[in-house]
């Protein structure tokens, strides 16, 4: 778009010419939309690469079961047994008394936490779901399948031993219903971020008790008059303290971004839980020395997670 006008000007004097950058970026823009932005399109909201992925993972005799796709779209793409369900208890009972026999799901993605949440109650297993690149539904299975990775996030961010040792261990108790038990900061300098750049940081939580309540994780990132807030409910937003599980380790990844007027220097990582005005009380620090029990939270009920460096 910026070089279109340029060379039009520049042919200004040769007619024959000066519709060929319009000519070539009509045809660019045209081959983008049709092979590129349109079937990205339709593979997100279309249903038919997910059935295209049952016909080609299932095997002879292996039932579909079908809820809240939309129209015929199971009989439509597939040529096996489609069975439609009624909610999401019915979906649960299809995949967990299917027993040793395979079989098979599609549901709305929305429904993905609670499908979920009630197979692993019974089954003590996470739901093994073979696609989820639709932005709409899932294709979800009973029994693993050798050589294809686990496509439910679920599975990988609520566990129940920890993954691995956190880099900065807090072993903080909140309310008596949750520990958090340490952080991982991953950095673009390796120990520092600038201003403009991204960083991540991993918090590995614990479920004390069942019943949590609807609280929410805040984060404020202070200092030199500047505040970063990552306040969001854990696992991209897709598993609520709500509905954690007791004896549940949740591994929340979020995101920051830094913003360009950030100057130098070194900031402070507070973070806690609340419900509307009310935030969880902390309790006992394990992690934190005698010498620094005063610097390890505020009387805001905010709990000090170490520093962030900023270059």
């Amino acid at each position: 778009l910026f070089l279109v006008p340029r060379a039009f000007n520049v042919l200004a004097r040769r007619p024959t010419l000066r519709l060929l950058p319009i000519t070539l970026t009509g045809l660019a823009f045209g081959a983008f939309f049709a092979f590129g932005f349109m079937p990205e399109l339709s593979r997100h909201l279309s249903p038919r690469e997910v059935f295209e992925t049952y016909n080609a993972l299932s095997s002879e005799g292996e039932p579909l079961g079908e809820y809240q796709v939309g129209g015929r779209a199971g009989a439509y793409y597939t040529d096996g047994d489609v069975r439609p369900m009624r909610d999401v208890n019915a979906i649960v009972s299809f995949l967990h008394e299917a027993g040793d026999e395979r079989v098979w799901t599609v549901f709305p993605s929305a429904q993905l936490v609670d499908v979920d949440l009630q197979y692993r109650r019974l089954s003590g297993e996470h739901l093994f779901v073979a696609d989820a690149r639709n932005a709409r539904i899932v294709l979800a299975t009973n029994r693993p399948i050798e050589g294809r990775e686990n496509q439910n996030v679920l599975a990988t961010s609520v566990l129940r031993e920890l993954p691995r040792q956190p880099q900065h261990v807090l072993n903080a108790n909140l309310g008596n219903k949750i520990e958090l038990i340490g952080d991982h900061l991953t950095l673009p300098g390796g120990t520092t971020v600038g201003p403009s750049q991204s960083f991540a940081i991993t918090w590995y939580w614990r479920a004390l008790v069942p019943n949590i309540g609807s609280y929410k994780i805040f984060l404020h990132i202070d200092g030199h008059g500047q505040r970063l807030n990552g306040d969001h409910d854990p696992v991209s937003d897709l598993y609520p303290i709500a509905r954690w599980q007791q004896g549940d380790i949740v591994v929340d990844r979020q995101e920051l971004d830094v913003a360009a007027n950030y100057p130098p220097g070194t900031y402070t990582i507070w973070i806690g839980l609340y419900a509307g005005s009310h935030r969880l009380q902390l309790g006992e620090l394990r992690a934190c020395g005698a010498e620094q029990r005063s610097n390890c939270k505020d009387n805001a009920n905010r709990l000090n997670a170490g520093p962030l460096e900023v270059r």
